[in-house]
């Protein structure tokens, strides 16, 4: 058997894998949309991801300064608790 008629063989005859998946033309499309649907929750899950650190960070990143008060008893940065002025004076004595 020559390769030119090997060659011939095989270019007639569609792929192995390819036949098998198009045999079945609905469990094909079943398959795909599965697949379809995992890279959807995939980058979702991705998307919550960075909304959510983007979110948290997105203050710290844009406050400009050399030293920052947060009282001991704000649950989050932007909470608005407020010192005694004790506290506060203390803190401007130190140089």
């Amino acid at each position: 058997m020559s390769l030119k008629t090997l060659l011939k063989k095989f270019t007639k005859e569609p792929p192995l894998g390819w036949a098998q998946l198009s045999h079945q033309k609905v469990r094909l499309l079943v398959a795909l949309s599965g697949i379809a649907f995992a890279d959807i929750l995939i980058f979702m899950q991705l998307g919550f991801y960075n909304s959510l650190f983007g979110g948290v960070t997105r203050i710290h990143e844009h406050l400009n300064g050399d030293l920052f008060l947060v009282s001991s008893r704000a649950k989050f940065l932007d909470d608005g608790q407020t010192f005694s002025r004790r506290h506060l004076y203390q803190a401007a004595a130190v140089s």
